[in-house]
């Protein structure tokens, strides 16, 4: 929620089942240069699993 005006609480809700696209703009602090974006979906319950993928930030920036 401190990078996000789109996010409201902590996680964003989502089915591995299914295909989703989560969008939203990200906003860091001034001064700031990332190097890499790391994306971590845990699913709770009875059938917990986790994916975690990360990704080179100049790959996605450069268009």
């Amino acid at each position: 929620p401190d990078l996000s005006d789109d996010i409201d609480d902590l996680g964003v809700k989502f089915r591995f089942r299914y295909f989703q696209d989560v969008e939203g703009l990200l906003r860091v602090p001034d001064g700031f240069e990332p190097v890499e974006l790391q994306v971590v979906a845990r699913a709770e319950g009875r059938k917990s699993s986790q994916a975690e993928r990360t990704f080179d930030w100049d790959e996605l920036t450069e268009n």
